[in-house]
């Protein structure tokens, strides 16, 4: 490398980097999509064994220039053409199979053999597959999406970076944000990641070493502290330390807002806060005199709330804190942080030259960010640049800052590069791919400390040798950490409760804190299903959840054998509880708000399907939806999901103002008269109309507009119900159907991809093994780590 071309380092090796990286992400513009496998049909079984059926039972509707949804069922003349559209197929399928179609007023009906021997033979000829031969699909090179690039940079570097802050936001594909063929690099990304590699380098590396400390304590979190918060310190010695408070402030009135540091009840400093401010770090420092525990407190003093005539919102006085850190002491000799001697492992002094600590230091840090072994040339030409850098500058920290840059714009770092099968046979993942598919399955990230030992040594070779990763991972708090925000959020919509605005005149409980408190649920449920290794099916049946004081106001369950509301009322401030009276509102936190319990459920709620944080996402602002909350659980829970609602079809609203006096169900088959309503509604509304006791935010009625909820029902092929709860029964029964469709969309998370019918053989098996072990969690993980669409990457010939 020219070392004339660094007279301004920083700048120069910037622009040589910015030229790289645009130069390099042609390449992976042009990387093909994945290509569909061609299916030798057998001819004349669609003419003698399926057509009949569909003439009779699909053609009134299916057939023809308008035949309905834009689903012509008789159209093909042989199986050749069926396979052309193979994705109509696989809906025809589902819907035949689930009993949606034909629907139910329509005669003739098939009996149960005619339907089982369709559903038999129409499966059997999409799905021509020999499950003996391994069909691993294929998938676009991955980037790492927001959450996967925050979370390796934070284990990498050692520091945290919000990613959300930075880079746009990921779009959704097959339900989930880590989609490789969704996740592109525009212009505009890699001007993004440009600035955010050089931002995260700088706070990295640390080059004047004398200014910095040894972190005591790190408190970030992120709450809403609307009174005091105390957490308990272990000062290590006497000596003077520094806080930093991340906040920011709605001032709300004529006083600033007023937050004010406390340490063991004494206030070190009151901060005044003026405006609507935007997040900042206020800072200050203090002397104490004994190490050993102390008390460390963030208040809020001057809480301000009053109602504005003709307004809804009021004006209202909030802090916000999102993060607390602790540094100190002062005293002793100043040393670097952990996070830049991770990087910065050796100098050129304890390594004997520039060049050799250079190499060393590239080698550990490129391999790690590139999540296997670097090569010879990548270890040489980053070291180059680090190299140039210390010589330009007389500084090896910022030669190690520039390599970081570097690497962190290298497509081997944004991408999860495996190396292609340009020709030949389909070939098993390498340890370190593997290792590397493993860890951002389960912990969106890259692989830790004991996973790239045994990627190195090449550990990872058996089934006994995976299984065991897997199942040291799966006990892992990150893991249950890492699941809970990208699968189990995206999976049960959970990320839609930070748009979900119920109407505050009418759901005046409705606040920040209960939305919270009610997605904090779910992810301690799932944690327990994780952590202890239950049945998947407790997702649909468990008698147990857990509670705030908040939920279990709303969920109407004691709190430590008392009223939770009582509790709540007896805390209260004089001006709080004539608030809270007047509005019927629970604007201040409740007594132990962050204490979460787990509890027994009343006899009327059972699982996620009654949990508030589902039934409020799929609920519309001012009342519930039968319609949301049916077509939720076809798709989210059975894997069933209807067919478009066709465009010239009257929304409800119309069959509403029609007959306004009518209960929400008479209403419902008003607009299901329309034959083209009929066949979706008939297997989405009951579903819907089951959990009609449930209101926007999952309180229990027994009445909605004057009239008594009737929440029985029927569904096609599966029978009778009277309330949501032997609704729930029913649906825990179609154990296969609902296990299936649970391990496709963790398979489609843990790939990247659609899961489609190449896939048959492997979801099988996956079923298989865990209906063997009661439907373990556990099993259905180990599953997929094990199969072939996870173990092995496809040829390009193939």
């Amino acid at each position: 490398m020219d070392v004339r071309q660094f007279h301004q380092p920083l700048d120069a090796a910037r622009a040589a980097m910015r030229r790289a990286i645009l130069s390099v992400s042609l390449v992976f513009a042009a990387i093909p999509a994945t290509a569909e496998e061609a299916i030798p049909p057998r001819p004349d079984r669609f003419a003698t064994e399926l057509k009949p059926f569909l003439t009779t039972h699909c053609a009134d509707c299916h057939a023809g220039e308008f035949a309905e949804a834009g689903l012509d069922v008789i159209a093909p003349d042989s199986e050749k053409e069926l396979l052309d559209d193979l994705d109509s197929w696989d809906k025809i399928l589902l819907q035949v199979k689930v009993g949606s179609m034909p629907p139910a007023d329509f005669e003739p009906q098939p009996t149960a053999a005619d339907r089982a021997g369709f559903v038999k033979g129409l499966d059997d000829l999409l799905n021509q597959q020999d499950c003996s031969v391994p069909h691993p699909g294929r998938a676009t090179a991955r980037r790492l999406n927001r959450i996967e690039y925050r979370n390796t940079i934070r284990d990498l570097c050692g520091i945290e970076f919000d990613a959300a802050d930075h880079f746009p936001s990921d779009d959704v594909g097959n339900g989930f944000d880590n989609q490789a063929d969704i996740l592109t690099v525009s212009p505009l990304m890699l001007e993004k990641y440009l600035t955010a590699a050089e931002q995260i380098a700088e706070e990295a590396i640390v080059v004047d070493l004398e200014s910095t400390k040894d972190i005591a304590l790190d408190l970030t979190g992120s709450f809403l502290w609307d009174r005091t918060e105390t957490r308990t310190v272990e000062l290590p010695e006497a000596g003077r330390y520094k806080v930093t408070v991340r906040a920011m402030a709605d001032q709300g009135g004529d006083e600033p807002t007023r937050m004010e540091v406390l340490l063991d009840g004494k206030r070190l400093r009151r901060f005044d806060i003026r405006g609507n401010q935007r997040e900042r770090e206020y800072e200050l420092t203090f002397d104490i005199e004994q190490a050993g525990s102390h008390n460390l407190s963030v208040a809020f003093v001057n809480d301000h709330y009053v109602e504005a005539e003709g307004s809804k919102s009021g004006v209202d006085r909030n802090l916000y804190v999102n993060g607390v850190k602790l540094w100190g002491p002062e005293a002793g000799a100043p040393r670097p942080p952990e996070h830049h001697r991770q990087i910065v492992s050796t100098d050129p002094r304890r390594a004997g030259s520039l060049n050799k600590a250079a190499r060393q230091v590239t080698e550990r840090f490129a391999g790690r960010a590139f999540r296997r072994t670097a090569t010879k040339a990548e270890i040489t030409r980053f070291a180059a640049l680090t190299t140039s850098i210390a010589e330009s500058s007389g500084s090896f920290e910022l030669g190690v800052r520039a390599m970081v840059q570097a690497v962190l714009i290298s497509p081997e770092f944004l991408f999860r590069v495996e190396q292609p099968v340009e020709q030949g046979p389909d070939r098993q993942l390498s340890d370190h791919e593997l290792a590397t598919r493993l860890s951002y399955f389960l912990t969106s990230t890259l692989p830790d400390e004991e996973l790239r030992r045994a990627a190195d040594a090449g550990r990872l070779r058996t089934d006994k040798q995976i299984e065991s990763q897997v199942r040291r991972l799966l006990k892992e708090q990150k893991t249950i950490d890492a699941l809970n925000e990208g699968f189990f959020a995206q999976w049960l919509n959970l990320r839609n409760l930070d748009a979900t605005a119920p109407e505050p005149e009418l759901y005046r409980k409705w606040n920040t804190k209960l939305a919270r408190a009610m997605r904090r649920e779910t992810e301690l449920f799932a944690e327990e299903i994780v952590r202890k290794d239950r049945s998947i099916l407790d997702f649909l049946t468990a008698d147990y959840t857990y509670v705030n004081p908040r939920l279990a106001e709303l969920y109407d369950i004691k709190w430590r054998g008392k009223d939770p509301l009582q509790l709540y009322l007896d805390s209260l401030s004089g001006r709080e509880l004539s608030k809270v009276k007047r509005k019927d509102s629970r604007g201040p936190s409740f007594p132990e708000e962050s204490t979460y319990l787990r509890v027994d459920l009343p006899k009327n709620r059972r699982g996620v399907l009654t949990q508030a944080a589902v039934l409020a996402v799929t609920s519309n602002p001012v009342e519930t939806s039968p319609v949301k909350r049916g077509k939720w659980v076809l798709e989210n829970i059975l894997g069933t999901p209807p067919p478009p609602a066709p465009a010239n079809i009257p929304p409800l609203d119309e069959a509403k103002e029609a007959a306004p006096d009518l209960p929400l169900r008479e209403q419902l088959a008003l607009h299901r008269e329309s034959s083209a309503c009929f066949s979706c509604h008939a297997s989405m509304d009951p579903i819907g109309l089951a959990f009609e006791n449930y209101d926007v935010l999952g309180i229990w009625r027994e009445k909605f507009d004057g009239h008594r909820i009737d929440s029985s029902g029927e569904l096609p092929e599966r029978g009778e119900f009277e309330d949501a709860v032997d609704l729930i029964d029913l649906l825990a029964s179609e154990r296969r159907l609902f296990a299936t469709n649970f391990v496709r969309k963790m398979m489609t998370y843990a790939l990247g991809r659609t899961i489609d019918r190449r896939d048959r053989c492997a979801v099988e098996r996956i079923v298989d093994r865990a209906e063997k072990n009661g439907f373990r969690f556990s099993e259905i993980i180990v599953g997929i780590a094990l199969s072939d669409p996870f173990t092995m990457r496809a040829s390009e010939t193939n």
